[in-house]
């Protein structure tokens, strides 16, 4: 269900693209998630990283949880596209941050942070450039 509002937004991304003149924009300002996916036309089909994170809240306290992308080995792979998506209802969700690499890096580190007293339920989704596509987002020719 997740998976088909995200697919949902990256659609309605491109189509909002292509109506201002090819000059992508983020299509939503939301202090809970991250959407930074600046042309989701140059990605690769498939995620570098695809991950869940649901923690349920603990009384008097915040949760806090790293997730690094990769997760283990070295990707050799420049990053195009970073999708946070809070999950939780009412406004009560965590908040994401990037604090390490991000995009036209190899790798990215994500704080998950949730609010006091709540948990965490993010969808998280880490793309990098497609192999017809050069670091300057031109596509190569075979």
């Amino acid at each position: 269900m997740a998976s088909k509002g995200l697919c949902t937004a990256v659609i309605f991304s491109f189509l909002v693209s292509v109506a201002i003149g090819n000059k992508l924009l983020p299509i939503f300002d939301d202090p809970h998630s991250i959407y930074q996916c600046p042309d989701p036309t140059i990605v690769e089909d498939y995620p570098l990283c695809a991950s869940d994170v649901k923690i349920g809240g603990q009384i008097f306290t915040t949760l806090t949880k790293t997730v690094d992308c990769p997760a283990s080995g070295i990707n050799k792979k420049k990053i195009a596209c970073i999708i946070v998506s809070d999950l939780s209802d009412n406004d009560e969700g965590g908040y994401a941050t990037i604090v390490n690499g991000g995009l036209d890096q190899y790798f990215v580190e994500i704080r998950l942070k949730s609010q006091w007293g709540k948990g965490l339920n993010y969808h998280i989704e880490v793309y990098t450039l497609s192999e017809t596509t050069t670091a300057s987002g031109t596509t190569k020719h075979r």
